[in-house]
């Protein structure tokens, strides 16, 4: 039976370190001085490179030097086998960015954002990344821009604090959940598009 426990993970870059490292010591705490965007309740789909945050954080989602935020965790891979926000080929990537391998039968994402996979003919589980979520002292600090998505205005008053799901006030990730609501319907400013059924990296992983 293949082995599951996050102990078995095979490092492929020295980032396992520093992402169990961080985890490990993380104590989750709950923020109760500043209310966020509303925090929706979650909806099951039972799919891999689904993810709802469950307390305060955002995605962090990178396009053409820009990051942008988002409480909307229904991820694709791209053609290149990265966790992408929105069409596979807009370009819009979950950062820091995460490359699924090829041949990989099973994704697991874990509530500290630790991410790893399970492989054709590999009996032990790959590391493949860490998720990392950004809290901000004050949501007047973001502004929307459709799609779900938010970027830091130009006059924010502090920069948001990136780290792993559990620590520094930041929820936890929980994998097969979508939150009800968090898909905005403001103008789409970014020019996303969805992404068709049949798109061959649309499959979903379980």
């Amino acid at each position: 039976m293949r082995a599951k426990s996050s102990i078995g993970l095979r490092a492929r870059t020295g980032l396992v370190l520093i992402c169990l490292g961080i985890c490990a010591a993380c104590v989750l705490k709950t923020r109760t001085d500043k209310s966020f965007e509303s925090l929706g309740k979650t909806i099951p789909t039972g799919k891999a490179l689904d993810l709802a945050i469950l307390g305060e954080g955002y995605f962090q989602i990178a396009h053409e030097g820009t990051t942008y935020y988002t409480r909307h965790g229904k991820f694709r891979l791209n053609a290149d086998r990265v966790i992408s926000f929105g069409a596979p080929e807009s370009g819009f990537a979950l950062s820091p960015i995460v490359n699924i391998p090829t041949q990989t039968t099973r994704i697991e994402i874990m509530r500290d954002g630790t991410i790893g996979v399970d492989r054709m003919y590999e009996q032990q589980r790959t590391f493949v990344g860490c998720l990392q979520l950004a809290t901000f002292s004050s949501a007047d600090d973001l502004e929307p821009v459709g799609n779900g998505l938010f970027r830091l205005k130009e006059n924010a008053r502090s920069s948001p604090f990136v780290g792993n799901p559990g620590f520094h006030a930041a929820g936890i990730v929980q994998q097969g959940l979508i939150e009800r609501g968090s898909d905005h319907s403001e103008s789409n400013s970014l020019s996303l598009k969805t992404a068709p059924l049949g798109h061959p990296d649309a499959i979903v992983l379980e």
